[in-house]
């Protein structure tokens, strides 16, 4: 069989959540009294009058100190196309297998860009609105300068449940490319610069590159309707048992080698790394993931050379496991017991490592102090509720 596909959709972000909390729809204020002892008013006094913006003409005039979020007045909402094709197969009687092309490609890709940005080593003097209106607080536009693309070659091989078992492997190799780093289409670009947009085209920080899992169910030949102790005592305490387990292993995400930005001096912009090896070195020890001295700390009034989302941190391998029993109390009444057991083997799953390298010290004795550089201090975070150590589970549903 062979099944081939194409869409089209529009990302439904909602543009008017970003400034819908701008002035002048929202006005702030404060007051403080003359110590912390005395009140600004009092109850019967009641709460000083705010001054309102003056809407005259319908322009409102932004103070020059409020942050403010705005939507591009060239904005283009963006859209994603996705496609497939995938060829599916019946081996035998019981086990069928799938191969399949998948791809997506996101156009105009949102960001929140910071218009008043500042030339490299201009600071806070150099902001673009501050050069020509003296405009120095924080204003952000949401663009459409983001692109993405993910292509992937995704399999399974599956036998359907039949004679007590059921097993199921997937397999998927791939590649998620696009404008650094955003995920959600309302992420800051880390170069706020607009001659430096080319240089965000990295992995996305999602990416894995290889990913596998195997699944199973086995039902015990015990019982009513088995081949094994159909009756008596052995089918009522071996029958009805059912074991299942999932494994999976997947390579890990990337990130980006990060430095210093104080000889940068430039508000809004992520100071990467200089690499000085061409080829970043893997320890893949906890105290020391990656060659330190692969990247160097700048003073130069530059970026770094280090591009985005070079480096790869661990990857994960994780097994889940259950044991259900079904009771069968007459004909209508059911009692059904379930274990299950969250992390099985307790595998710790680790995060990225620390990727400054100004945190590192090279003393004088050449010996080097990473300082949580290179270095894994926590655990990942894979949707579980913090709950990534092993975790048991018990549950007792009645049906009728």
């Amino acid at each position: 069989m062979v099944r081939a596909g194409y869409g089209i959709t529009y990302d439904p972000v909602n543009l008017a959540r970003n400034s819908y909390l701008n002035c002048a729809e929202i006005t702030s204020y404060s007051a403080s009294g003359v110590n912390s002892f005395q009140p600004v008013t009092t109850l019967t006094q009641g709460i000083p009058d705010i001054p309102a913006p003056a809407y005259g003409n319908g322009i409102v005039q932004l103070p020059k100190n409020v942050a403010v979020k705005l939507v591009d007045p060239e904005f283009k909402r963006s859209y994603i196309q996705s496609w497939s094709l995938v060829v599916q197969k019946q081996l035998t009687r019981d086990w069928t297998a799938e191969a399949g092309y998948v791809a997506t490609r996101t156009i105009h890709e949102q960001f929140q860009w910071i218009a008043n940005y500042a030339p490299i080593g201009t600071g806070n003097a150099g902001l673009a609105l501050n050069q020509r209106f003296g405009r120095t607080a924080s204003t952000i536009l949401l663009t459409d300068i983001g692109h993405a693309a993910y292509d992937g070659l995704q399999t399974f091989l599956e036998r359907r449940f039949a004679r007590g078992y059921q097993v199921r492997f997937t397999y998927t190799w791939s590649k998620a490319i696009g404008t650094c780093c955003g995920t959600i289409g309302l992420d800051t670009i880390p170069i706020n610069l607009p001659e430096a947009f080319g240089l965000m085209r990295a992995p996305l920080g999602f990416d894995r590159t290889h990913k596998l899992t195997a699944s199973g169910t086995w039902e015990l030949p015990f019982g009513k309707g088995q081949k094994l102790a159909t009756g008596g005592v052995a089918a009522k305490l071996l029958g009805g048992w059912k074991f299942g387990g999932i494994v999976a292993a997947y390579t890990g995400t990337p990130f980006t080698a990060s430095a210093s930005g104080t000889s940068l001096n430039t508000p809004g912009v992520r100071q990467q790394a200089d690499q000085v090896k061409s080829d970043v070195a893997r320890l893949g020890q906890v105290y020391g993931w990656f060659d330190p001295l692969a990247f160097a700390p700048l003073t130069e009034t530059r970026l770094g050379t280090s591009g985005f989302n070079i480096p790869r941190g661990p990857g994960v391998i994780n097994m889940d496991s259950s044991v259900v029993r079904t009771f069968r109390i007459n004909e209508r009444v059911g009692l059904n017991f379930r274990a299950e057991a969250l992390n099985t083997n307790n595998t710790p799953h680790f995060a990225n490592p620390g990727a400054n390298v100004s945190n590192m010290q090279v003393l004088s004795n050449g010996a080097v102090q990473l300082n949580g550089y290179t270095q894994i201090t926590g655990a990942a975070s894979r949707g579980t509720d913090g709950m990534d150590k092993r975790f048991f589970r018990l549950s007792l549903k009645v049906t009728f």
